[in-house]
């Protein structure tokens, strides 16, 4: 059995729990040709946990153990699917519309916030269209707002120090994330009983700069002078492909 200090529940953490209630709609239409479902959620969660201490008492776990926040949330929406299966173009559509909150005495005032992975809107959007029976084009469309993080909203300078000010727990958005791909495939003629197709792709084709992080710094340049900057880290930009693809 592990000791105490490395168990991760105990007499002091709890188990994370949660009630999770789902409802549907869910039908074929047209000989299923068509696919069609929508469902409402709601997940209760207790016994959340959150660290609110320094990094460096992390190597200590008896330490560590003191700087657990607990408290709970709920996360609720709905998901849409439409799946088109047959035909020269076919492909599908899924929408999701979601909030997600958290709840501890004793982050932003004991006050609800967005958890972290609080994002309102996913989308996503894929076609398929079969030109001939060797070549066929696709696209996938991707978009979701961005997700919740905690951002200070000033900052002074007191004893030479930098001293920042924060507004509500969570309350800045990172930019909302969306890129378009594309790809042409062409299945060639079999060679000795052997198929295969070349596939061009275009990841991100009008190479939007979706931010990956958002992080902060304040830099000292004299006695006098402090610079604060808030910096984004992107993903890839865009970025073509090409490839051979065999089936043996």
């Amino acid at each position: 059995f592990p000791s105490h200090d490395i168990c991760p529940v105990n007499n002091t953490i709890k188990p994370n729990s949660v009630w999770h209630f789902s409802g549907g709609y869910f039908r074929n239409f047209d000989a299923s040709t068509l696919e069609f479902s929508t469902e409402l959620y709601y997940k209760n969660y207790n016994n959340l946990i959150e660290y609110g201490g320094n990094i460096d008492k992390i190597i200590n776990s008896s330490e560590a153990i003191n700087e657990f926040y607990f408290g709970k949330g709920k996360t609720f929406g709905t998901e849409v699917f439409l799946r088109k299966n047959t035909g020269k173009v076919t492909g599908w559509v899924s929408y999701a519309l979601g909030w997600s909150y958290r709840h501890f005495d004793e982050i932003n005032n004991a006050k609800p916030y967005f958890a972290n992975n609080d994002r309102r809107h996913d989308l996503s959007l894929v076609l398929m269209y079969e030109a001939t029976k060797r070549l066929s084009f696709s696209s996938t469309f991707s978009y979701a707002s961005g997700s919740r993080l905690n951002l200070p909203r000033s900052w002074f300078v007191i004893d030479n120090k930098v001293i920042l000010e924060y507004s509500n727990y969570n309350a800045f958005k990172m930019p909302n994330y969306h890129r378009l791909d594309v790809a042409v495939n062409y299945k060639l003629k079999p060679i000795k009983n052997i198929k295969s197709e070349l596939n061009l792709a275009v990841y991100n084709i009008y190479n939007r700069a979706n931010p990956f992080s958002i992080y902060f710094n304040t830099k000292n340049e004299n006695e006098n002078s402090f610079d604060f900057k808030i910096k984004m880290a992107y993903l890839l930009p865009i970025l073509p492909s090409i490839s051979w693809t065999f089936h043996i």
